[in-house]
């Protein structure tokens, strides 16, 4: 038998066999991480969906071929936006903006992401203690709704959030500007409706912050809280 013959075709399938084998091992703790991670970020409990990108990060950290880490990011990514989703319906902001900067980190063009920091910011600004963090996170907040409105310059939700920052700072001009956008993508969006009302009526045209107060009373729910609002401001405005 001529060995030289054979030895370059044995050596090449004991480096694929070998090669394959240690990428098979590195790949099933991966394939077993997403998996456990994917099942931990369905469940309804915080510590639940925290251990699965705790998890996550730790696969991230032992392995580093590119393909594997493509996988495990994209999962860090959907684990940590599932997991902020929760957090930000619990009102808990600064947890919350935690897990989002991970989540900006692994996918920084994301509108979606960005707009949910811009609604945590917002949020705590007004948890602040003092007013140079108010300001420094309203500044944050400013920011990343103004990304969002680079990438989609209709996005009725960063154009109501940029209205009412604009009213706190009383410029009901400007907060026109982007509630009159966000009021032609989304004309019975309630919230939008009542910030348009106070937008008239600080601007001085009553006659449109009772056209809109009138939609309201038209598209209201029966059991809203706000019916009292609409009525006690249609009273105020039937003196104007």
């Amino acid at each position: 038998m001529n060995v030289k013959k054979y030895f370059p075709f044995v050596a090449f399938f004991l480096v694929g066999f070998v090669g394959g084998f240690f990428l098979g091992m590195a790949q099933n703790p991966v394939t077993s991480a997403i998996r456990k991670a994917e099942k931990l970020a369905a469940s309804q409990k915080l510590e639940d969906k925290k251990n699965a990108l705790e998890s996550l990060s730790q696969q991230k950290e032992l392995i580093r071929l590119a393909t594997i880490n493509a996988r495990i990011e994209n999962a860090r990514k959907l684990v940590a936006f599932s997991l902020a989703d929760r957090l930000i319906v619990q009102r808990m902001w600064f947890e919350a903006a935690r897990y989002l900067e991970i989540a900006q980190d692994i996918t920084p063009a994301s509108a979606a992401v960005a707009y949910r920091q811009g609604l945590v910011y917002y949020n705590l600004a007004f948890a602040a203690t003092n007013l140079s963090m108010q300001d420094a996170y309203l500044k944050k907040a400013d920011e990343r709704l103004r990304f969002v409105l680079k990438q989609e310059p209709e996005n009725p939700d960063a154009l109501y959030l940029l209205a009412l920052m604009a009213l706190q700072r009383k410029d009901a001009r400007e907060a026109y500007q982007y509630l009159s956008i966000a009021y032609k993508v989304n004309p019975k969006n309630v919230d939008i409706l009542f910030a348009l009302a106070r937008v008239y009526y600080e601007l001085g045209d009553y006659e449109q912050a009772k056209k809109v107060y009138g939609k309201l009373q038209s598209i209201l729910p029966k059991n809203d809280s706000r019916w009292d609002t609409v009525e006690k401001n249609l009273q105020l405005l039937q003196q104007r």
